[in-house]
C-alpha cells in the first residue's frame, strides 16, 4: 500500500469517526445535564423535566447508533442478509431526529448486507443535500438477477457539494476530504468493492443516487 493511500484511509477512519461523534455528542450532552438537573433538583416539576430530557436523550442517541451500525459496520442479523423492515425501522428513527422526512419503498425481504449498508449511505447523502429539510425516498426494487437501489432528496436548495459531486463520478477531488464529504467516498468505496458504480442525478431542488446491485438468485 503506498504512503498516499494509506493516508486516505487513516482520513477516512478519522473522518468517519469525527462524524459519528457529531451525531452522538449532542443527545449524550443533553443525557448528562438531565442526569445532572437530576442529582441536584427536588422540585418535583423539575426532575420531571430532567427525567423527560434523559429518556428522550438516551433515545436519540440509541437510534443514531442503531443507525451508524447497519450503514457503517457489520451489523445487523444474523449471517449475510438483513431484514428491511429492520432497516427500514433503524432509518425512520434516524430520520425522526433530523428535518427530513422518510418515504420508504422497499418489499419487506432479506436482502444482502452490502445492498442494504450502500443504501443507508445513500440515504446519509440525501440527507446532506437537503439542510433545510424536505423528503429523502429510500427506494430498493427486485429485478431479474438484480437489486436496484434509489435514494432522492426533495426539499429546499437542495444540492450536493462539488467535491461530492466528484467522488460520486468516480473522479479523484482536488480538495481534501472533510466530514460531509466522506460519506460520498465511502459509499463510493463500498460500491467499488463489489464492483457497482454509482449513478448521480440533479434536477431543480432535487438530487438522486442509484447503483444496481447484482444477485445470483432471488432474495
Amino acid at each position: 500500500m503506498s504512503d498516499e493511500n494509506a493516508a486516505r484511509e487513516l482520513a477516512t477512519a478519522a473522518l468517519l469517526s469525527s462524524r459519528l461523534c457529531h451525531d452522538l455528542i449532542s443527545p449524550v450532552g443533553a443525557l448528562a445535564n438531565g442526569l445532572e438537573v437530576l442529582a441536584e433538583e427536588t422540585d418535583a416539576e423539575m426532575r420531571g423535566f430532567a427525567m423527560d430530557l434523559i429518556q428522550s436523550s438516551a433515545n436519540q442517541a440509541s437510534v443514531k447508533l442503531q443507525f451508524a451500525r447497519f450503514a457503517y459496520g457489520a451489523g445487523g442479523s444474523a449471517g449475510d442478509a438483513i431484514d428491511m423492515v429492520e432497516a427500514e425501522t433503524v432509518t425512520r428513527g434516524y430520520l425522526d431526529t433530523t428535518k427530513a422526512e422518510l418515504v420508504w419503498k422497499a418489499p419487506a425481504i432479506a436482502a444482502p448486507k452490502d445492498a442494504v449498508k450502500l443504501l443507508l449511505n445513500f440515504v446519509m447523502i440525501a440527507l446532506d443535500a437537503i439542510p433545510y429539510g424536505g423528503t429523502v425516498e429510500a427506494c430498493m426494487e427486485e429485478e431479474t438477477e438484480a437489486l436496484q437501489i434509489i435514494v432522492s432528496a426533495k426539499g429546499k436548495r437542495a444540492n450536493i457539494s462539488d467535491i461530492t459531486r466528484t467522488l460520486l463520478t468516480g473522479e479523484v477531488p482536488s480538495d481534501p476530504l472533510d466530514p460531509r464529504s466522506v460519506q460520498a467516498y465511502y459509499a463510493v468505496l463500498i460500491a467499488r468493492s463489489l464492483g457497482l458504480k454509482v449513478s448521480l442525478s440533479e434536477g431543480e431542488e432535487q438530487v438522486a443516487l442509484c447503483a444496481r446491485f447484482p444477485v445470483t438468485s432471488g432474495v
